[in-house]
């Protein structure tokens, strides 16, 4: 099945049920200006999702030093592995943490990679086929289409609602060093019932 085209021909929902109700196994690419993510599906099930590399990194390290899975020292290590040796961060950490947390790492990585992804509106797709995918079975666990679509379309449409209420991301504060203007409401964000947005 050749799969290919623009976002704004054909959206990505509408790409990824029909890779589901085809059973297609291989690996979908979406790119977005500099963005690029990929889709990789077992039988129609989505198995693995990533992003650009530089992202997925910030993402894997805030997870585990946030969480206090690893400390900051552990952490460097293994970046020093992964550049030296060009082996794939799952491949270090399946040495450094339990497989639960591997697992879940790694689901967590592919439905944060889908959820980001579903907000494009423009830019392109193509489905590359894959016979017999290999891939670790019991780390990378085939995730349904479906549920992920319900829940991404909630998060999109919530999405929506919250980035009309807040500052542009560009925004940034000054604090008032002179303590002239403290009645000054107009950075205010409060409305009348005292709540913010």
């Amino acid at each position: 099945m050749a799969l290919k085209g623009n976002l704004d021909d054909f959206n990505i929902v509408n790409i990824l049920q029909m890779i589901k109700l085809e059973g297609k196994t291989g690996r979908l690419t979406l790119v977005e200006n500099e963005e690029q993510v990929k889709i990789t599906f077992d039988e129609g099930n989505i198995i693995y999702a990533e992003g650009t590399p530089l992202k997925d990194e910030k993402r894997i390290k805030s997870t585990l030093l946030s969480n206090s899975i690893l400390k900051d020292k552990q952490w460097l290590e293994i970046q020093k592995e992964h550049e030296d040796k060009l082996k794939p961060y799952w491949e270090i950490l399946s040495k450094k943490i339990t497989s639960q947390m591997l697992v879940e790492l790694i689901s967590r990585q592919a439905v944060d990679t889908v959820y980001y992804a579903l907000r494009w509106k423009i830019g392109s797709y193509e489905f590359t086929p894959i016979k017999n995918i290999k891939y670790n079975k019991k780390v990378m666990m085939p995730m349904d289409v479906d549920g992920l679509l319900m829940e991404g379309c909630r998060i999109a449409d919530e999405w929506t609602r919250v980035a009309t209420s807040i500052p542009p991301f560009d925004t940034f504060v000054v604090k008032n060093i002179y303590g002239k203007d403290e009645e000054d409401d107009s950075l205010n964000l409060k409305d009348d019932a005292g709540q913010i947005g």
